[in-house]
């Protein structure tokens, strides 16, 4: 019995050592993602001329979405908007918001967003940007 017990035993601390190997690989694997990530992001934006919002803000959303590089992703949202502010690049800049659990401010970028999309065409489609108001709203009732 005692050595079924050993058995066991050893059989659980081996799955318990492979598991820590899997989790630290895994670690690993995402960080060189992530740094690979931001490498191309910080290439994209250093080859665009200081007049292309769009970049910026592409370039800062695929941060975001991963939750990597925030800050500078936020400097660059801010380059992007002081060029031109569309519904594009003012919905980034709600979902950063939204990522740092600031939802009011998030939900202050979707609206303009909305405002300047409804400016350029009445019949926007606002259905996206009010997903995420919705979510922003969540989050603060959770927040209060």
């Amino acid at each position: 019995m005692k050595l079924l017990q050993k058995s066991h035993n050893n059989k659980s601390i081996f799955t318990l050592l492979m598991a820590v190997c899997v989790l630290v690989a895994t670690a690993a694997t995402a960080d060189a993602n992530n740094e690979k990530v931001i490498s191309k992001a910080r290439a994209a934006v250093e080859k665009a001329s200081l007049d292309d919002w769009e970049t910026y803000a592409k370039s800062a959303e695929i941060c975001i979405a991963r939750n990597i590089n925030m800050k500078e992703a936020s400097k660059w949202l801010d380059h992007s908007l002081s060029v031109k502010q569309t519904t594009y690049n003012l919905q980034v800049k709600g979902d950063y918001y939204l990522k740092n659990k600031l939802p009011i401010k998030a939900m202050e970028q979707y609206l303009k967003a909305i405002d300047v999309g409804k400016k350029k065409d009445f019949n926007f489609d606002t259905s996206q940007l009010q997903s995420r108001i919705d979510k922003a709203r969540k989050l603060q009732k959770k927040l209060t």
